[in-house]
């Protein structure tokens, strides 16, 4: 909110400098975010006329002005086409940094020296015209400064307003918190209003068929208007607001919104059919052109100003083209409303359009300011338009909103704030805020005014209490609590294990947003009735790429991998923790759990001279989730071939079993998801269900003692079909429950001469360990004869001779 200090002294007495009141207003909770001067460039800017117009020696097309600002006289070069002798005209001295970014400089044009600049409209930044130099009218004073001519030199303080003080969004509102922490009265604007003519009643009515969107709703009529430009004293101040003048109808009611808060809008009579304003929600399709020219489709929740052929406004957010104040206007109907915030916010957030009428309107708006902004502006109508106000109003108000009285007990504001504050001192503090007030014996009956919607809980009330006492006269204090830290669910320890374990492998985690692009799964290359498509979609959506709830973590890494590849960061190992989420059919919430991803790319290992730059594969991928499930205490742990997983490589991806329950997967990405997401190299990547991993977490870490005798080891090569899995071997020897087999394992795969073609050779040692004592070289020639003769058995291969 933009608060023009000359605009604020009109209703309150500042006599403090604006730092001073920044400060005041700060503490008192409506931070000051920047104090400015925002033409405070125009003070270089001077009223000048133009005695005498010469042609340019050296150019046909300019023009020597000599211009005189009462005190001095210069020949400015010019070649603006309107230029005449006599006129009053802006002239920007050497210095003058314009709104474009040009600092005028004195300088020589075609050898003349110009020790200045002439300025259009749009040069100064205070309007559009840039056909010509801006003609001042006989109004100006020759040697002002224009932002004293133009009541500019202003200073205006920009101030946040949080979403409860909606009643702080105008210049009295922010006039009403001064003149309590002042403990001044407040000056509320007087006027007289004469009315003429017939009475509004005979040519308009009023039906509002949704109450519950609509509360109250004014209409006033003025005829006769003229259109044209505001008077420099309304447009100077909404400049300052930060408003840009348009004409005096579509200014009165900006000005007026700026100064009491209630958002109005002006509707041309004549469009009105029948005479008849129709307030209702939208039939599903409709169309509506708003007055930024943009059609927009509208849905059963948004709240329509109508008459009968249909929309001619968007309630509470911006008005329809087909009913726009034109120069031709000749009679103005004049709505102030109080529309519900919800309805307003929802239209407003789903069509993308932000105003600030939908700004004020969506904080909540004051139900009984309604009508004092009507007679405001029908007040200026009167006066700077010249026209006539119709007698009487239409206001459909038919349950009058009365703020429910609460009471604050004095002890208990004692309590809360941790000091003694005096009961008169309470009283006047909330009575500085118009709030009514009553003692009852050590009780206070209080009753807000009806702009602060904020204050509904006894708790409201000594906070306003405390931030106009002060809050930096409530003393610091420690509570004096034991405070002991709760533990944490054990799945919230494992979840945290777990990316220590990852982080200690060498990657590193990433948080990606839980909100997706829905064609994340086109370009995954899922079928339509994939489980993955069963997602949760969102009602107002951030963006349109961010409308479902994820259902897996795989976009959201490919997003991150695809960043990386763009910035030529190849080498690449990163992995995220986080819920997915899966919308059951007919279920009002998604179903919730957590899951494990990560995506890998670049080389085995990180750059150094000790190693050569090959590239990762499949394995560097398995050994990290190896790697991760032995420390969680998860082993024997299978991986068996996929070929269902659509943006996987089938030929090198596998699920991740153990037991009957599936882990998760990993494997390469395909060529095609690969090229969609504009993966600059190959990749691999994991997803994990923790929900499963948990329940295969051991409660109990057993204690096993170091070996005291030495191992013995034997080696088999065994010729294998070359689609035989090298798992199925380990686990049939697993399952054989040998006594003394420590472990086995496979430390070679060969495939060439002088094996037979469509066969390999499969390596796996075998190792043996006594707990008691060290075994000899008979007993572990008749342990792995016997385990050789099972696995050749069973398989039907042949050793390797």
């Amino acid at each position: 909110m933009r608060v023009p200090l000359n605009w604020l002294r009109e209703f309150v007495d500042v006599t403090c400098s604006a730092a001073e009141l920044a400060e005041m207003l700060t503490m008192a909770g409506l931070e000051v975010e920047e104090i400015e001067e925002p033409f405070s460039y125009l003070k270089r800017v001077i009223v000048a006329r133009i005695n005498a117009i010469k042609p340019h020696p050296n150019a046909d097309r300019l023009k020597i002005c000599v211009v005189t600002t009462g005190e001095q006289t210069y020949e400015i070069v010019c070649g603006a086409p309107n230029i005449q002798e006599g006129t009053l005209v802006p002239l920007a001295l050497p210095g003058c940094e314009l709104p474009s970014g040009i600092v005028v400089k004195e300088a020589k044009i075609r050898g003349i020296k110009s020790p200045g600049m002439l300025c259009s409209q749009k040069e100064l930044g205070l309007g559009e015209d840039h056909s010509g130099i801006w003609l001042l009218t006989k109004e100006f004073n020759i040697g002002k400064t224009l932002a004293e001519a133009l009541n500019l030199d202003d200073t205006v303080l920009e101030v946040a307003i949080t979403p409860n003080r909606g009643d702080c969004l105008s210049i009295l509102g922010v006039a009403r918190e001064v003149a309590a922490i002042t403990r001044q009265k407040i000056h509320y604007p007087t006027f007289t209003l004469k009315e003429a003519g017939e009475p509004v009643f005979k040519h308009f009515r009023v039906t509002v068929k949704h109450r519950e969107h609509c509360y109250r709703y004014i209409v006033r009529l003025i005829r006769g208007v003229r259109i044209q430009p505001s008077p420099w004293w309304l447009q100077a101040k909404l400049l300052l607001a930060g408003v840009r003048p348009i004409n005096n109808i579509v200014d009165i009611t900006n000005y007026v919104m700026l100064e009491y808060g209630q958002p109005l809008h002006a509707f041309d009579a004549a469009k009105i059919a029948e005479g008849h304003i129709i307030v209702r929600l939208a039939h599903a399709g409709e169309k509506l052109i708003t007055l930024d020219g943009k059609e927009h489709s509208l849905h059963d929740t948004d709240l329509l100003i109508c008459d009968p052929r249909g929309p001619i406004a968007l309630a509470g957010v911006m008005g329809g083209l087909n009913s726009e104040i034109t120069p031709e206007t000749k009679d103005v109907l004049l709505e102030s409303a109080y529309f519900n915030p919800i309805t307003i916010r929802r239209t407003a957030k789903r069509l993308n359009i932000s105003t600030e009428s939908s700004y004020r309107f969506e904080r909540e708006v004051d139900p009984e300011g309604t009508f004092q902004a009507a007679q405001r502006a029908c007040y200026f109508m009167q006066s700077l338009a010249e026209g006539t106000v119709a007698p009487g109003m239409i206001d459909e108000y038919p349950e009058p909103q009365h703020p429910v009285a609460i009471y604050v007990r004095i002890p208990r504001v004692q309590q809360l704030l941790g000091m003694e504050i005096e009961k008169d001192q309470i009283i006047d503090i909330l009575q500085s805020l118009q709030i009514e007030v009553k003692e009852v014996e050590d009780k206070l009956e209080v009753t807000p005014p009806s702009f602060r919607h904020d204050l509904t809980r006894e708790i409201d009330f000594i906070e306003e209490v405390a931030r106009l006492y002060g809050y930096e006269k409530i003393a610091a204090s420690a509570p004096l609590l034991p405070l002991q830290a709760r533990a944490l669910p054990s799945r919230q320890n494992w979840r945290t294990r777990i990316k220590d374990i990852l982080s200690g492998l060498g990657w590193h985690e990433v948080i990606t947003y839980a909100f997706i692009d829905p064609k994340s799964f086109d370009k995954l290359g899922l079928p339509s009735e994939h489980p993955f498509r069963q997602v949760t979609k969102l009602l107002n959506p951030l963006t349109a790429d961010r409308a479902v709830m994820r259902s897996t973590l795989v976009p959201g890494l490919l997003e991150v991998c695809s960043y990386n590849h763009h910035q030529r960061i190849y080498h690449l190992r990163v992995f995220e923790v986080g819920k997915v989420f899966r919308q059951i059919p007919d279920a009002v919430l998604p179903e919730e759990s957590y899951k494990l991803g990560g995506v890998l790319s670049g080389y085995h290992f990180d750059f150094s001279w000790h190693f050569r730059p090959e590239q990762a594969d499949f394995y560097d991928i398995k050994g990290v989730i190896d790697a991760l499930l032995q420390a969680l205490g998860i082993n024997e742990v299978n991986y068996e071939f996929q070929n269902d997983i659509p943006y996987l490589n089938p030929t090198n991806s596998a699920y991740i079993i153990k037991g009957d329950k599936c882990l998760g997967y990993l494997g390469e990405i395909q060529s095609e998801v690969k090229e969609a997401w504009d993966l600059k190299r190959s990749a691999f990547l994991f997803e994990l269900d923790l929900e499963s991993i948990f329940d295969l977490i051991p409660k109990q870490r057993q204690f096993k003692p170091l070996p005291k005798f030495p191992p013995t080891e034997r080696d088999v090569a065994l010729v294998v079909p070359e689609a035989f899995a090298a798992q199925a071997v380990e686990n049939f020897v697993t399952t054989l429950a040998i006594p003394y087999l420590e472990s086995i394992e496979i430390i070679d795969v060969y495939q060439g001469a002088p094996i037979e073609a469509g066969k390999k050779s499969l390596t796996y040692r075998l190792t043996y360990r006594a707990p008691d004592r060290t075994l000899t070289d008979a007993e572990v020639d008749k342990l792995h004869g016997h385990i050789v003769g099972k696995i050749l058995k069973n398989f039907k291969i042949e050793v390797r001779q």
